[in-house]
C-alpha cells in the first residue's frame, strides 16, 4: 500500500517518506497495490489544491494553478481542467445553495415565531381592553342597580307620607 502526496515544492504527487513531510499537505491519498485479487479501479485523481500559502509560490513566483494541470505526471487535457473546474464551482454553488436554504428556513421559522408573537400580544391587548370594558359594565350595572333601590325606597317613602297625610276634601 502506497500514500501519496501533492509536493507544494515540486509541483507534483510524490510518495510519502516520513511523517515529516505531512505538515505542509493537507492532501492524501492511499492507494492499494494492484494484484491479481485486486483491480484498481479508481478514477483520476482530482487536481491537487496547494496550501493557501505554499512554498512553491512564494519560492518560484508562480501560482498553485500551474500544478494543476499535472496529475500523477500526465499532463491534463484543457477540456479535462475546464470539466474539473465546473465541477468545483457546481460543488462550491451546491453548498452555497444548501447554506441559503438553510437560511431562509431560519428567517421562515423566525418570521413565523415573530408573527404568533405579535398575534399573542394582540389578543392578550383585546382580552384586556374587553376585561376592562367588562369591568366597566359590572360597574355601570351595580351604581343602576342601587339608583333603582334608592328610587324604590324613595317612591316607597313618598307613598308612605302621601298615604299619612289629610286628603284635602
Amino acid at each position: 500500500m502506497s500514500v501519496v502526496i501533492y509536493d507544494d515544492v515540486l509541483l507534483r504527487w510524490t510518495k510519502l517518506k516520513s511523517l515529516a513531510q505531512l505538515h505542509e499537505y493537507d492532501q492524501l491519498y492511499v492507494f492499494q497495490p494492484q494484484t491479481q485479487w485486486h483491480v484498481d479501479l479508481q478514477k483520476e485523481l482530482p487536481p491537487p489544491r496547494p496550501p493557501a500559502r505554499s512554498r512553491a509560490s512564494s519560492l518560484t513566483g508562480t501560482s498553485g494553478a500551474l500544478a494543476s494541470l499535472h496529475v500523477n505526471g500526465r499532463a491534463r487535457s484543457p477540456a479535462r481542467a475546464q470539466l474539473e473546474e465546473h465541477r468545483r464551482e457546481e460543488e462550491r454553488l451546491a453548498h452555497r445553495l444548501a447554506t441559503l436554504r438553510r437560511e431562509r428556513e431560519l428567517l421562515e421559522r423566525e418570521a413565523q415565531r415573530e408573527e404568533e408573537e405579535e398575534r399573542r400580544r394582540r389578543s392578550l391587548e383585546t382580552y384586556r381592553l374587553l376585561k376592562c370594558k367588562e369591568e366597566e359594565i359590572w360597574s355601570q350595572r351595580d351604581a343602576l342597580a342601587r339608583a333603582e333601590e334608592e328610587f324604590r325606597q324613595f317612591l316607597a317613602e313618598k307613598q308612605r307620607l302621601m298615604g299619612q297625610s289629610p286628603t284635602p276634601e
